[in-house]
């Protein structure tokens, strides 16, 4: 094999945006798991393609309302605590579906945002920036402990009825 870094062996950019290889999905296997998650106290999370299509589309909705649904800078400290914890890969993959730059990184590290994704343990405000908490509960359970003022807890908003669009 031979390795060359000039452009004309690179792969070409994929073609195919989240959005649409969720539908594909959904149409083609609706109901099989899409994303089983094991948990360290013997929990499991099983997300069928449409479960998790629609946790996708909630979120995105969410950003919609929030007026980040067009390529926002997210900093993600729970996916980089938690990367492959099912409420993470549903925030990447909404992130990606409204063009967004989602930043995998410790709260202290993070600089220039539109909006942070925290939870469940130590939620920070952040001044300047949107801040979710995520409880991490399939079952939409609280933040254990009071959020900072300002602070959006997801599940309460991401589990309210959407609004159609017109």
């Amino acid at each position: 094999m031979q390795l060359s870094s000039s452009p004309q062996s690179r792969p070409a950019a994929p073609t195919t945006t989240i959005g649409a290889w969720l539908e594909r999905r959904v149409a083609e296997d609706p109901s099989s798991p899409l994303v089983i998650w094991y948990g360290p106290d013997d929990e499991r999370v099983e997300l069928s393609g449409v479960t998790f299509a629609n946790w996708v589309d909630k979120t995105v909705n969410l950003l919609d309302e929030l007026g980040w649904g067009n390529a926002p800078v997210v900093a993600a400290p729970l996916l980089a605590s938690r990367p492959g914890h099912w409420t993470s890969l549903v925030w990447a993959a909404a992130v990606w579906h409204v063009g967004g730059h989602l930043l995998a990184q410790p709260v202290g590290e993070v600089a220039d945002i539109d909006l942070m994704v925290q939870g469940p343990d130590e939620v920070q405000a952040r001044p300047g920036a949107d801040v979710i908490a995520c409880s991490l509960s399939p079952l939409g359970g609280p933040v254990e402990g009071a959020l900072p003022e300002g602070v959006i807890l997801s599940l309460i908003h991401i589990s309210e009825p959407t609004r159609p669009r017109l």
